[in-house]
Parts: structure tokens; sequence; C-alpha cells
């Protein structure tokens, strides 16, 4: 199988983005495009984040009540991936607000399998739940590169750190990719591709940012096939991006894990799919 071939099956069956970018032959890249308003970059300022904007006490008692499966949960089988009914699914005409249209078989409620315990879920609000407290808070960069392959697919990747407000080292447990949620109006529209890379564990001193990244593509995980893939891309239009993170303290643990939230980056998804003037809120 070629390695356009393989890109696409895997990217069809919601492969890691590991497995994705394995999969690229990288002396074949089409396009790399890292903008800047007057240039050939995507580009933006450093994201503070308030710490009370996207971050977490790990505490179980404040956590989501369903359990975050393992780090390398594999591609999504049929049975996670299936509409909750037809009349959760969007008729495709709808729009979320005066910025697009909903593609169709759009399905309120969706949520892929390695995003189950997260709190997003398509059609929701993009606020994620935040237990009180601070500790650990996940800052966007400002930063976005678009790179397509050689079967034309787009990959979006994002540059983050995370911070500790602790007053001393705190050992965290997270995968090195975060989620990507695209918002229109408050609501998610589109989720990203399967991130859970194998996490490990770090240090985190007090003031020591750690760098992390998110990526994504233009594939839609709100829109799922009957047979468990995903084929169908998010419409051109504005956007908001929202980064998420697992997190968990010393040890992989389901009941103390939970997710992080950056604060919002608009950007603009033209119709051949690069991502530009991207920029962070704030």
């Amino acid at each position: 199988m070629s390695a356009p071939d393989d890109f696409a099956a895997r990217l069809r069956a919601g492969a890691h983005l590991d497995e994705l970018t394995s999969a690229l032959d990288t002396d074949q890249v089409v396009t790399r495009s890292r903008r800047r308003r007057t240039t050939g970059r995507v580009a933006t300022g450093t994201v503070s984040l308030a710490l009370t904007a996207g971050a977490v006490l790990l505490a179980p008692s404040l956590l989501p009540t369903r359990s975050v499966p393992p780090a390398s949960t594999g591609a999504p089988t049929t049975s996670s991936t299936q509409a909750p009914s037809p009349a959760a699914t969007s008729p495709g005409a709808e729009s979320p607000g005066p910025t697009g249209a909903l593609p169709a078989g759009f399905v309120d409620g969706h949520v892929p399998a390695w995003l189950e315990g997260s709190g997003l879920a398509c059609g929701a609000d993009a606020v994620a739940p935040q237990p009180a407290g601070t500790v650990v808070a996940l800052r966007a960069a400002g930063t976005a590169t678009s790179e397509q392959t050689p079967d034309g697919t787009w990959l979006y990747t994002f540059d983050a750190t995370l911070t500790s407000a602790a007053t001393s080292t705190v050992d965290l447990w997270a995968p090195d990719l975060a989620a990507v949620a695209w918002v229109q109006d408050g609501r998610i529209v589109g989720l990203g591709p399967n991130n859970a890379e194998s996490a490990s564990i770090a240090a985190l001193p007090p003031d020591q940012p750690r760098a992390v990244h998110a990526s994504a593509t233009r594939t839609d995980y709100c829109v799922p096939n009957s047979d468990g893939t995903y084929t169908t891309d998010l419409p051109a239009g504005d956007y908001e991006l929202v980064l998420y993170l697992r997190v968990s303290p010393d040890t992989y643990d389901p009941a103390t894990t939970t997710w992080i939230t950056s604060q919002r980056l608009t950007a603009t998804l033209t119709e051949d799919g690069r991502l530009t003037d991207v920029e962070a809120e704030g």
C-alpha cells in the first residue's frame, strides 16, 4: 500500500496522531504553512491564562463520574462510535450560528471513544468543567502550523505549556498531545483525532513550564460513519479552538484523572484546508 493510501486508511479508522504522522513520507510533504498575518506563517502571540481559567485541582471528589480509558486506546470500535439515536442527528442544513453550517450526519452528544470521561461532547457547550482550586494550568502558546500530506490532508499542530501554581514540585502523568475542540458560537462542532499517546510521569516544578502540543486534522469526529470510521471534513469558516489535556498526579488512575483546558484561539479554516489568521484571545 502506498504512503498516501496507508495514511488515508489510518485517518478514517481514527488512528493515533503518532500513527498518522508515521505513515507520511516526509520528503513528499507538499506544503508547510507557518503563517503570520503578513507572511506565510500561521502564528500569534503568547497566551497567558489566568490559572482559574484553565486549571485543575486533582481531587477525586471533583472529577467527572465516567472513567477515562487507558492512554493507548487504539482505533475506535463500531460500537463506541455509533450515533446515540436518529433523533439526535442534525439534519445537516441547521446552522449553529452565523459563522457556518453543520455537516450532514453531525451527531449531537457523540463522544469519540478516546475522549470518554473528558466532558467533551459534540454539540455541547465548549466550557470544560473546572474543579475548585488551582494547581496545574494549560497555556496555549498562540502558535499553529498547517502541514499538507501528499494525499492532500491537512495536519494542524499547536504549541502549549503546562504550568504549576504549587509551591513544590508536582509529579504529573499526562499524554504529550492534547485534544482539540472546534467551536462556533460557544458550541462544539468538531473534535480532533485520537492523540492519546502513552503517558509519562514528569516532574513539574513551580514556575518551570513543561512543553506540550496539540494536533488536529480537518476530519470531523462528530460525524461517525456506520462502520465506526470518520471521513467527513469540517466546513470552511471561522472557528474558535480549545485545547484539552488529560492529567493525573503521580501515576495513571481513572479515579484521580481529570481534564484541563486552554484559553481559546480564533482561526479561519479556508476552503482548501489551510488554517489561517490564528490569534489568541485575551
